[in-house]
């Protein structure tokens, strides 16, 4: 379990902004173990074991690719890498899990997307504009029934005030169905989804991570030189229309049902590289753009 050096931290994505290169997100040792008590005590890690891990995140980063034209990178914090300081005894002969996210968002469409929220807003509002005198009228019907209930209740005749409200429970119906027309959310879902394509993709390198999981419907892709597995999936949901791009490097091994776990390589430190992993996300046609401009090479020599 790692200790994050002093004015460092998990850097966790926030918000979108310009910013620099990538996000680093430093993770447990051992994932498993994140939340157990730490019975061996911690103890400081060494300059060499800061400088390995520093290493190995700034090979990960010359790897990717700056952002495309159009596209800017946006992180949420200034700090690049921070290393671990300390780590937990416990784990210490297991490998260390860290790595980062750089991720991406277009710019250069910004008004035309914007325009279709604008559009649905202004259909709505159009909607809306010409229900008015309908719905009036179903205020105005409420109205007179509350104003009926009020008057007997206050001649105690709390039996009458009753026998009216199922008439108020309707013209509240005929109230909120006017509403309902023009809340059309098949077509707002339609708007956000359109607004959300292509808008984003991201890429996350991890450095022995616990396990990497594929997703329904995964195939084999064409794998890169040295690559022990690449993967491809669709991803379809009420966001957006997306697809992962799964590489394995190093020591892994299958362990079922679309899931792979890495296993330590003879003669490499903890903090040194068992396993790697790339998990590319985005538009279909944007990740193959971006998979193209990876250089796996330079990942692929990091664990060998």
């Amino acid at each position: 379990m790692l200790a994050p050096a002093d004015g460092g931290g998990i850097m966790k994505m926030r918000r979108f902004r310009a910013g620099i290169a990538f996000l680093v997100a430093l993770l447990a040792v051992t994932p498993t173990h994140g939340d157990s008590p730490c019975n061996a005590d911690f103890r400081d890690t060494t300059t060499a074991e800061r400088a390995q891990v520093t290493g190995v995140l700034k090979a990960m980063q010359s790897a990717l690719p700056p952002a495309p034209e159009g596209w800017i990178i946006v992180v949420d914090t200034a700090n690049e890498i921070s290393v671990p300081s300390r780590m937990c005894r416990d784990h210490e002969a297991t490998p260390w899990s860290y790595g980062f996210t750089r991720s991406y968002r277009q710019v250069a469409d910004a008004e035309s997307r914007n325009k279709l929220l604008a559009d649905q807003a202004a259909r709505q509002q159009a909607a809306m504009e010409q229900r008015q005198p309908r719905l009036e009228a179903a205020q105005k019907k409420m109205q007179a029934i509350i104003e009926q209930q009020m008057a007997l209740n206050q001649k105690r005749d709390y039996a009458g005030a009753e026998k009216l409200q199922p008439q108020l429970e309707a013209a509240q119906k005929e109230f909120e169905s006017i509403i309902g027309e023009v809340d059309d959310p098949a077509a707002s879902a339609a708007t956000q989804k359109a607004f959300n394509r292509d808008l984003e993709m991201s890429i996350t390198v991890s450095m022995n991570p616990r396990v990497e999981r594929t997703g329904e419907g995964a195939a084999s892709i064409p794998a890169p030189a040295s690559a022990r597995s690449a993967q491809r999936w669709h991803v379809e949901d009420a966001n957006g229309s997306n697809d992962r791009a799964l590489y394995l490097f190093g020591a892994w091994k299958p362990a079922g049902q679309g899931t792979f776990q890495p296993t330590p390589r003879a003669g490499v430190a903890p903090s040194g590289a068992h396993a790697l992993s790339v998990l590319v996300q985005g538009d279909a046609e944007r990740v193959t753009q971006t998979v193209a401009a990876i250089d796996f090479t330079k990942l692929a020599a990091i664990v060998r």
